[in-house]
């Protein structure tokens, strides 16, 4: 591989093997990621994808193997030491991780506040900060479009969503976080078509545009594979 080519890599995974217990989950797992790409990872259930996903994201530390992102070998298995490597990692969950109470303008703004908490913060100025709140309004304005029941219930809880919108919402929130990498899991199983075709127009214009590196764990191709760039397979706990 050429240097051009290893600059693009964002996210490479080297012979990951993980164990709970005496219970092998996979092993030999080894993935290159490429920024501005889509990538599908599929699998039956039990198969391992999610904490496949559980690693690359932080969440969770291999038992066997390496992980780089964007070149620097991980030591420390945190989302939030994930962060700290350029625009860093953000990813959805197969139910929705939402707050009923809040409502949906202010669960929108929930990555805003988030990435704008500790000492980075403290020592930006007032006038800065406006400035970014609106540019992130902006944002949430775009991606929020191609979904007309976000408008309608803008001011309402979120606990008045039905189920597949608050994983639409969900979904959404991951978006709008100012990450370089996105990763869904299942985002598909159970949408409503609409939504899941909205979301994949979506998600291809991110990539092209603004060269977000999408990665989606689903259990069965079906007739999805032109969606992706790249469909890796996982079978018997081992990547094809």
């Amino acid at each position: 591989m050429n240097k051009n080519m290893e600059s693009y890599i964002v996210l490479k995974a080297q012979k990951l093997g993980l164990k709970k217990g005496k219970k092998e989950i996979f092993r030999d797992i080894s993935l290159e990621i490429q920024r501005g790409k889509i990538y599908g990872i599929f699998g039956p259930n039990g198969c391992g994808k999610t904490s496949l996903l559980n690693i690359i994201s932080g969440f969770e530390k291999p038992t066997t193997g390496c992980l780089f992102l964007y070149g620097h070998k991980i030591n420390k298995y945190d989302p939030l030491h994930f962060k700290k490597y350029k625009n860093g990692i953000t990813r959805s969950f197969q139910f929705p991780n939402v707050v009923d109470e809040l409502k949906v303008c202010e669960h929108l703004l929930l990555p805003f506040r988030q990435q704008n908490e500790g000492f980075t913060s403290l020592i930006c100025c007032k006038k800065k900060r406006q400035r970014n709140e609106i540019s992130y309004q902006k944002k949430i304005k775009y991606v929020c479009s191609p979904f007309p029941f976000i408008k309608k219930k803008y001011q309402d809880k979120v606990s008045s969503l039905s189920f597949g919108e608050q994983r639409v919402l969900s979904i959404l929130c991951t978006i709008c976080s100012d990450t370089g990498i996105l990763i869904f899991d299942e985002p598909f199983v159970n949408l409503d078509p609409m939504f899941a075709t909205k979301l994949k127009t979506l998600l291809r214009t991110l990539s092209q545009n603004q060269s977000k590196t999408i990665v989606i764990v689903e259990p069965e191709i079906n007739k999805q594979e032109d969606f992706f760039d790249k469909v890796v397979e996982f079978s018997s706990g081992t990547s094809e």
